[in-house]
């Protein structure tokens, strides 16, 4: 199946906020059951890190790369590339694992989660902005023609 350049960024956008989600629910009921400062701030922290640094980059990449490819139609899971596929195949077996493992205490995961998972779902939100600006583009592109 071949989705439009803004359904593709609308798909990206959908699976980047529901896992923001998911890790934020699991981040927030730590950070819930026992706030301290030093949580939050540990969660600002890990957010900014992760947002600023390593998914913000991979959003604007993601949406350079697929504004750039010259189909009006792509395959669905052309919204990320084999780099991004691996990214997560090692992100989320790695993050489940810690979870599930008891390794980890339950203190890293009120922090870590938190900011991980705002991140995630911003960035998901950063998509569906990108799927707005393609129709825009389209429909730009449209009345020109």
């Amino acid at each position: 199946m071949k989705l439009s350049k803004q359904y593709l960024f609308y798909l990206a956008g959908a699976l980047w906020a529901l896992a923001g989600t998911m890790v934020l629910s699991f981040g927030l009921r730590a950070l819930l059951s026992r706030p301290t400062h030093w949580k939050i701030l540990g969660a600002l922290i890990v957010f900014a890190v992760f947002y600023l640094l390593i998914f913000l980059p991979l959003v604007k990449k993601h949406e350079k790369r697929i504004v750039e490819d010259a189909r009006q139609k792509m395959p669905w899971w052309m919204f990320f590339d084999r780099k991004g596929y691996l990214f997560i195949a090692v992100m989320m077996p790695v993050g489940i694992f810690l979870r599930l493992c008891g390794f980890v205490p339950r203190w890293f995961f009120a922090f870590f989660y938190t900011g991980l998972g705002a991140a995630l779902l911003l960035c998901g939100l950063q998509f569906f902005h990108a799927g707005f600006r393609q129709c825009k583009r389209a429909r730009l592109a449209k009345s020109q023609s």
